[in-house]
């Protein structure tokens, strides 16, 4: 499932937005990345956050990255719909 290429915080940032999708371990997990609605998603079985660019480099300044190639159950329309029905 992940590339073996590592990606550093920078690249993420700079290709997020093309439809990338990366994943890292946050809180011990496997946390899926990627961009919708102008925000950076991050998300894994304990949390689900939309966070900007800035606040995202700073809390995931120190972890490593790689690219997803496959596709995931990471259902974009169900997501969209549950964030604008929330707001």
């Amino acid at each position: 499932m992940l590339d073996s290429k590592t990606y550093t915080l920078t690249e993420v940032c700079s290709t997020i937005k093309d439809g990338n999708i990366f994943v890292t371990i946050f809180m011990n997990e496997q946390t899926y990345i990627y961009y919708q609605n102008n925000k950076i998603r991050v998300k894994n079985s304990k949390t689900s956050m939309s966070l900007s660019t800035e606040d995202f480099k700073q809390i995931f300044k120190n972890c490593r990255f790689f690219d997803v190639e496959e596709d995931l159950d990471i259902d974009l329309i169900k997501d969209k719909e549950y964030y604008s029905w929330k707001q």
